[in-house]
């Protein structure tokens, strides 16, 4: 009489060859086969997971240092600005200036008010250095009245015997040619930097490469 038997192989070595199929029969359970894609998903898996806990625990460590660095530094609000006005000066290098700047431009730092309320601010243009950036701002951003050469080049206009405001690109300016000596002569005939009666024909900044003229 045959007898019916299970044989789970996949933990034991069974010689196939020498099994009987007149002694038993049965059902051979093989050992389950190796599936490579499913370990490499299993193996994503886990690196992704990693991946996601690494970033999790960096993202945390800077928020926390960089909330300690602004907790730090203190802000606008936490300056008192009385005492800005008690801070001083930076010492003297014992730099003297030149006789003429000496002699018509005025020391930020003095604080009489009938001496600097009218002044007018001098750019010194140097080429090469961002002056139309500077005017786009000065007169775009602040809407300030200008007078250098854009006054004439930009409005394309000869020397006038009254000053006026001409709008070139949006930006007002006053008609006047300030790049050469010439210019400074006329713009002083025209009274360039007194006192109008009309506000518009005061200067807000007057922007020249002559410094010293």
């Amino acid at each position: 009489k045959k007898k019916e038997l299970m044989i789970d192989v996949s933990d034991s070595q069974c010689d196939y060859d020498k099994c009987d199929s007149n002694t038993f029969t049965g059902m051979i359970i093989s050992p389950p086969c190796y599936n490579e894609t499913e370990f490499l998903r299993e193996k994503f898996r886990h690196v992704l997971v990693f991946g996601i806990f690494s970033v999790c625990i960096l993202g945390s460590v800077v928020i926390f240092l960089s909330s300690q660095y602004h907790n730090s530094v203190p802000t606008s609000k936490d300056t008192d600005s009385a005492d800005l006005k008690h801070l001083s000066p930076p010492e003297s290098l014992g730099v003297s200036l030149p006789l003429e700047i000496e002699q018509h431009f005025s020391d930020w730092i003095e604080e009489d008010d009938n001496e600097t309320r009218n002044d007018v601010p001098v750019f010194w243009s140097i080429p090469l250095t961002g002056n139309n950036a500077i005017e786009e701002y000065l007169g775009g951003c602040l809407g300030l009245t200008q007078a250098s050469e854009i006054g004439i080049i930009g409005n394309g206009e000869d020397d006038e015997d009254s000053l006026k405001m001409v709008k070139v690109h949006g930006l007002s300016y006053l008609n006047v040619d300030l790049r050469t000596k010439h210019g400074i002569e006329h713009a002083k005939e025209l009274h360039l930097v007194d006192k109008h009666s009309s506000a518009s024909l005061t200067p807000d900044v007057v922007h020249t490469p002559l410094l010293y003229e």
